[in-house]
């Protein structure tokens, strides 16, 4: 059995002469929550769309639980819960009532009505008419339908647009405890950066259809430089004072500023200051940002 829930290879959707997603290899790990980031028309809807047999790639493989997608899409699909842009439901129905229009259609039991109802924690608002629901509980309840025949992947699609701070929480709390407690794989798309970095152990970025990144938060962060910055009495005569020994100092919002983190330079910094007869109001460690790493790469469009 291969690690990779989901791999694709040189997966590829072309609409006339524009490329919507170009030669994409995923690779979603087994039990954890794939963020998958990128500006709105960036190509993560098409990219799941195609995961899902909705939309017909151009050219490139799709291999999910080891099977490829144009063979055996009935056999994956059983496997699958998904939520593409907005959840679908009656609105004159309970939200009970709801999720047992799905169970009569895929033959299940009301055991799976409850399990659902209570993992997304609806089971007190079970029989209210889903009209009256919040923007987060009807969230919820659309997570509710994808679950309902227990997948072993979970593959949302925005699931936070347009929720307020209260229904964007719901939501974390739920990505966050469905691998812990079913071990489900999940691959989550967003252009909230905030809600990635809070919830998913491996990303991948696109940008104008195209894979710029695909590792972990942490290994991202690595690659780019955190940074000291100080408020000094005179910052430009500190940064030039600094720059005969050897460092890279700059000036940055009038706060002087330093490409390192690293404890003992931070240190010896300090001390060349102090020894220069500057004085030293504020000091703060910057580490980068997912946003900033976000904007590096697809705002200046390059790759790490």
């Amino acid at each position: 059995m291969s690690d990779w829930v989901i791999h694709t290879n040189l997966l590829t959707k072309k609409y006339r002469k524009q490329y919507s997603v170009k030669n994409l290899n995923l690779q979603v790990a087994r039990g954890g929550v794939y963020g998958f980031l990128g500006h709105n028309g960036a190509g993560k809807t098409t990219t799941i769309k195609m995961l899902l047999g909705m939309v017909k790639q151009t050219s490139g493989n799709i291999c999910i639980f080891d099977r490829n997608i144009k063979r055996d899409r009935k056999t994956i699909l059983q496997k699958i819960g998904s939520l593409v842009e907005s959840p679908t439901y009656y609105g004159h129905l309970t939200g009970h009532e709801n999720l047992r229009v799905i169970t009569r259609v895929l033959g299940l039991s009301e055991k799976h009505i409850q399990d659902a109802l209570s993992l997304v924690r609806l089971t007190k608002d079970a029989h209210r008419l889903v009209k009256n629901y919040s923007l987060g509980m009807k969230q919820r309840l659309g997570i509710a339908a994808a679950l309902i025949g227990n997948p072993e992947l979970l593959i949302l699609d925005e699931p936070t647009n347009g929720l307020d701070p209260a229904g964007i929480l719901e939501i974390r709390d739920l990505i966050t405890r469905l691998p812990k407690e079913r071990g489900v794989t999940i691959l989550i798309s967003s252009h909230l950066l905030s809600e990635i970095e809070q919830t998913a152990n491996y990303i991948g970025i696109i940008n104008k259809g195209e894979l710029v990144y695909q590792d972990t938060l942490d290994a991202l962060k690595k690659q780019v430089k955190g940074r000291i910055e100080l408020e000094v009495n005179q910052p430009m005569e500190a940064a030039h004072y600094l720059n005969r020994f050897g460092w890279h100092a700059y000036i940055d919002e009038n706060k002087l500023c330093l490409d390192v983190t690293d404890k003992e330079k931070v240190a010896q910094t300090i001390r060349s200051l102090v020894q220069g007869s500057f004085d030293i109001f504020d000091f703060r460690r910057m580490e980068p940002s997912l946003e900033n790493i976000f904007i590096e790469l697809t705002g200046k469009e390059q790759s790490l």
